[in-house]
């Protein structure tokens, strides 16, 4: 606990222009929501296990890995502005972390690694991870000497307790089969004062919109091809594993969520 306390991971954050606070997207367009059932119809990043329609994680994603980028990180991602979103969270990781299915690697380019000591970089998917070691490869030496990606299901982590600074994941919990199980196991992993950061989709704040959402998140997660329920409110989940919410930005009028989150000293 006194590491907790007197930890260099307390360096202070640099400034980050909050997204959530910007011009929102036309949401009544109907091109802005092929967009956004574009993000969920393609096939995701490795997650835990087999999800609605029986659908088994490893092998959908193993067979799609290669093409994946061309899909969750081209022109729709761009568009509804995810990488600015990953961008804004990412600028808060630091010390020794854990990213949580992180898939081919999207969220590589966004670390400040002069504020990393080190990532764990896990998936349920070794096709994925491989077009992560790609990523990685591009980067700079230093930074690239830094992460060591592993092959692991999130819902049972190998890793003992408390023993990272913080944690990420973005867009899994919405496709695991059990998220409150992999919460758990993030607040496990997470030392007393560290940090868990979050970017979700999750139901929108706009009546119409949400209805709509409730409307098609079945269907959405049974036949979509990535299996997200994308109208969940992830913040009491996060809450009810014993995390205490510091910040939750909603944006593009809450269809996606970011969190910030921290695990209590006396934990």
């Amino acid at each position: 606990l006194a590491r907790a306390a007197t930890s260099s991971r307390s360096r202070p954050r640099p400034p980050v222009a909050p997204l959530s606070r910007r011009r929102a997207l036309p949401l009544a367009s109907s091109p802005v929501l092929a967009l956004l059932h574009l993000h969920l119809l393609r096939p995701g990043p490795g997650r835990a296990g087999t999800g609605p329609g029986g659908v088994d994680r490893r092998k959908l994603y193993d067979a799609v890995a290669e093409n994946y980028d061309d899909l969750d990180g081209g022109a729709a991602a761009d568009i509804l502005r995810l990488p600015d979103m990953r961008r804004e969270l990412l600028a808060q990781a630091d010390g020794k972390v854990l990213e949580v299915a992180m898939g081919t690697g999207l969220n590589l380019p966004f670390y400040d690694f002069s504020r990393i000591d080190s990532i764990k970089g896990i998936d349920l998917s070794s096709n994925m991870l491989s077009q992560a070691q790609r990523k990685l490869d591009l980067l700079p030496g230093l930074s690239r000497s830094k992460v060591d990606l592993v092959e692991m299901d999130a819902r049972g982590l190998s890793f003992k307790d408390n023993s990272f600074d913080c944690v990420v994941e973005t867009f899994s919990l919405c496709v695991v089969e059990d998220p409150s199980a992999v919460l758990a196991e993030i607040y496990r992993v997470l030392r007393p004062g560290g940090v868990f950061l979050a970017l979700e989709n999750s139901r929108s704040d706009f009546g119409p919109l949400g209805g709509y959402q409730d409307l098609t998140a079945g269907v959405l997660a049974r036949w979509g091809g990535k299996a997200c329920v994308w109208n969940q409110n992830y913040g009491p989940l996060i809450e009810s594993k014993g995390f205490k919410i510091e910040d939750s930005s909603a944006y593009t009028a809450g269809l996606f969520r970011g969190f910030r989150a921290r695990k209590p000293l006396n934990r």
